[in-house]
């Protein structure tokens, strides 16, 4: 690990991109080192003490580099909780029981005590869950079609294993209470990441908590029931291990998890005060071109045309712009924006701000995904703005982002401002990173889907500011929720449905409503 870590510092410090190619490799790296390693110190060593002994004096010292010993610009990040480290250590640690455990048992020894059976079986089942429940609370729909039925089978299949294997050796009460302590030390170590979207994730939580439950307890009172025929079979459910771990393979390695990072007005009876972490629909489109960098960013949008109570109650039809902003030093780190003018059905308009941080599954930020929202603002946009079209700029200013706004012709107004972290280069991305990455977006909201006709929002002059004055997007094609990745794993919203585009010129297109057809991505606009 620290050869790993080492080449990639030193990939980054001489400004070589084979850096990202490493630095992205860095968790999948570490994982297979701290397997590997512990299988052969189980193998040479055959004590399962000393052999995980070994590998967490190893994992330490590397920690110590990684997070402490370290130049402040390659340093591993701990999380908006501080608590990275201890989530990283608990991921490796367990790895290494695992495979301390399989070395062992390739030399053919078995473990000595109650004691060691409990460490081996809880830490296996710590590294199975580990990752399925760090994706769940950042919000992640693993198998969205399934979602989230699949975090309550994956659960309740691995509890039941892990019930059964270990009541046949620890007899049943163990053998309930083990999986049941796995899974309540994956819920502690990543509660705080998720407080202040508890409830946006609240339903996988439920199904993870459900699924343990009814796990534990049925695999518990099968092995007590069926004790000899669990002895017979218990290599059957030791291939059921690996049948788990193919599983966890498939949910944060060969399906791509589902993550949005998006806020809500939330529901009041007058103008909203306050926004909220939720998953809107989205649908727009994207700057089309090379990527590159900018100071500012704005669009035009307009609701002429519509008609308020058309939107639906508690709902909202919204038009805005989003831009990615990196990290001066940490690949996996990077920071969105977004500024949008918000119409309700009662006829009123908000503005609304954000600007967030958001981890990828980088080893530099803990080796799995998060998202937090470091600054948001909502409030109305001001009497005698009806129909009108606004203007809305988000610009750097020192190490400050401004969003600004202007009504029909009106003058510029300070709408509000924020100073960015000061890891955080001050400078927009614009343009498409090639892997599909949309730094540059422009599109619409809703919290539902809007079942009819009667509204339309319009967008012109998607624009960057190069040499001090603002520049129109050359080229830009649509984009639909699923596909609006501002960063490798994170988008802006969920597919939007029956919105089609309803007119397009130079520079500018408008989105309305279809019942027949939905607008598809990657479609020219201009």
């Amino acid at each position: 690990m620290y050869t790993v870590e080492s080449i990639a510092n030193q990939l980054f410090l001489s400004h070589q991109s084979a850096f990202y190619a490493v630095s992205g490799s860095r968790t999948g790296l570490f994982v297979a080192i701290a397997l590997a390693g512990s299988v052969l110190a189980g193998a040479l060593l055959a004590d399962i003490k000393m052999a995980v002994a070994t590998q967490w004096s190893a994992l330490v010292a590397f920690f110590s580099y990684a997070y402490v010993l370290c130049d402040p610009k390659v340093c591993f990040s701990a999380g908006p909780d501080g608590l990275e480290p201890l989530r990283m250590g608990v991921f490796l640690g367990a790895i290494a029981i695992a495979g301390a455990s399989i070395g062992l048992g390739a030399r053919r020894r078995v473990l000595s005590s109650r004691s060691e059976v409990a460490v081996v079986s809880f830490g296996i089942f710590v590294a199975l869950a580990f990752l399925p429940g760090a994706y769940a609370f950042a919000g992640a729909r693993l198998v969205a079609p399934l979602f989230p039925w699949d975090m309550f089978a994956f659960f309740a299949l691995l509890c039941f294993i892990t019930a059964v294997t270990s009541s046949s050796k620890l007899g049943p009460a163990l053998g309930l209470l083990l999986p049941l302590a796995g899974t309540a030390l994956v819920l502690a170590l990543f509660w705080s990441m998720a407080s202040e979207y508890l409830p946006q994730i609240l339903p996988a939580v439920e199904m993870m908590a459900a699924g343990a439950a009814a796990g534990s307890a049925i695999g518990a009172l099968s092995a007590h029931l069926r004790r000899e025929v669990v002895r017979r079979h218990e290599a059957r459910f030791s291939m059921s291990v690996l049948a788990v771990l193919l599983l966890v393979l498939l949910m944060v390695v060969v399906v791509a998890p589902d993550e949005v990072n998006g806020v809500l007005p939330e529901p009041a009876a007058g103008p909203p005060t306050r926004l909220v972490e939720g998953t809107p629909l989205y649908a727009g489109g994207y700057m089309e071109a090379e990527a590159g960098h900018s100071t500012g960013v704005a669009v035009t949008v307009s609701f002429a045309g519509t008609s308020p109570p058309s939107v639906g109650a508690h709902n909202f039809l919204s038009g805005g712009i989003g831009v990615h902003s990196p990290d001066c030093c940490r690949d996996g780190i990077d920071y969105g924006y977004r500024f949008d003018v918000y119409l309700f059905s009662n006829g009123n308009e908000s503005l609304a701000g954000s600007a967030w941080q958001v981890c990828d599954d980088n080893a530099a930020c803990g080796g799995h995904s998060w998202k937090n929202l470091l600054f948001s603002k909502i409030g109305p946009l001001g009497a005698g703005s009806g129909a009108s079209p606004v203007t809305l700029q988000m610009q750097w200013r020192g190490h400050s982002v401004y969003w600004t706004y202007r009504v029909g012709t009106g003058p510029l107004i300070n709408f509000t401002d924020y100073l960015a972290p000061p890891r955080q280069d001050a400078v927009f991305n614009t343009g498409v990173l090639s892997g599909g990455f949309y730094f540059v977006q422009f599109g619409m909201m809703t919290r539902y889907a809007i079942a009819g006709p009667g509204w339309e929002v319009a967008f012109a002059c998607p624009s960057t500011m190069a040499g001090g004055s603002w520049q129109c997007a050359e080229h830009a094609k649509t984009l639909q929720g699923s596909d609006s990745n501002w960063k490798v794993l994170w988008r802006w919203g969920e597919d939007e449905p029956h919105v089609v585009v309803t007119g397009s010129g130079e520079y500018s297109f408008t989105l309305g409503y279809s019942a027949a057809s939905t607008m598809p991505s990657f479609q020219a606009l201009w």
